[in-house]
């Protein structure tokens, strides 16, 4: 099994389990504020599902027999998974404690640096999906946000 098929795996299953918690999650929720988090945890499942088919079913010249575990894998295959398993961790826990408002412009500046960005071009990805999300989802598709734990602390 090659280096990106394993990672591959270990994101889809990483994904499938957001979807799922996104989904089930929710279900106590008013149902103004289930509805982003159905909607887009069910096009991330659907999405997912294919990505894993389109995976499981891709040949590989050099599988072997055994199945690797987590632990067989090189130290930089594991860096690669920790490192997106945390991005996606920090984006959902940050979305249920400050909500969409902020926390998806902070993720899209944090990101870019991490990734080696310069901070301008950064900065300027974070203020574009500010005002995406505020913008296109809030104000004009009257996209229901669920309210997050600590509140909004902005002030628009």
């Amino acid at each position: 099994m090659t280096y990106r098929h394993r990672i591959d795996l270990l994101l889809t299953g990483f994904f499938l389990l957001i979807a799922l918690l996104a989904i089930i999650g929710v279900q106590d929720l008013p149902s103004d504020d289930q509805l982003f988090p159905i909607t887009a945890g069910t096009l991330l499942l659907v999405a997912t599902c294919i990505y894993a088919f389109r995976v499981l079913t891709r040949r590989h010249v050099d599988e072997s027999s055994e199945t690797p575990t987590i632990l067989d894998l090189p130290s930089h295959e594991k860096v690669t998974i920790l490192k997106m398993i945390i991005y996606i961790s920090s984006l959902v826990l940050g979305v249920m404690l400050f909500g969409h408002l902020v926390t998806v412009p902070l993720f899209v500046f944090i990101y870019m640096l991490a990734h080696g960005e310069n901070w301008v071009i950064a900065f300027l990805g974070g203020c574009v999906m500010l005002i995406f999300v505020r913008g296109i989802l809030i104000e004009l598709m009257n996209v229901a946000m669920p309210h997050p734990l600590f509140g909004n602390y902005l002030p628009f």
